[in-house]
């Protein structure tokens, strides 16, 4: 029997191009991961921001209602940084015992893009008898 002799076919220039594909999913698959990371990241900020939120500003609306000597923007930046936020604007009616809190969570550390703050803002009033 002849020895057998390799035949070259003419698309010999495709060698290699299922692994670039391969690569290319990869990386596409990578980034899609790192954004939905973020997205997840950024929505925690934004459940915690506005609880911080919420605490903050019925903190501020019993300061106004029932006086404890502390002012209630210290009232709300008090409990907003127990929350882990920072206290942006309190808004403060001693006529009708209503507080609105903004307050920012900062999201650090993202994947992909820069950091950035995540704003919430809540309004408590108290109805006294």
């Amino acid at each position: 029997m002849p020895p057998r002799r390799c035949v070259r076919s003419s698309d010999d220039g495709d060698r290699g191009s299922l692994s670039i594909v391969v690569a290319v999913i990869l990386g596409v698959v990578v980034v899609i991961g790192c954004w939905t990371a973020d997205l997840a990241r950024i929505a925690a900020a934004a459940s915690e921001a506005q609880g911080a939120a919420d605490a903050a500003a019925l903190a501020a609306a019993q300061a106004i209602a029932l006086p404890i000597g502390q002012a209630p923007e210290d009232a709300a930046a008090a409990y907003a940084a127990a929350n882990g936020a920072v206290l942006v604007g309190c808004r403060c009616n001693p006529v009708t015992f209503e507080a609105d809190v903004t307050v920012a969570v900062e999201v650090d550390d993202l994947l992909i893009g820069a950091p950035r703050s995540v704003v919430r803002s809540a309004r408590a009033v108290i109805d006294l008898p």
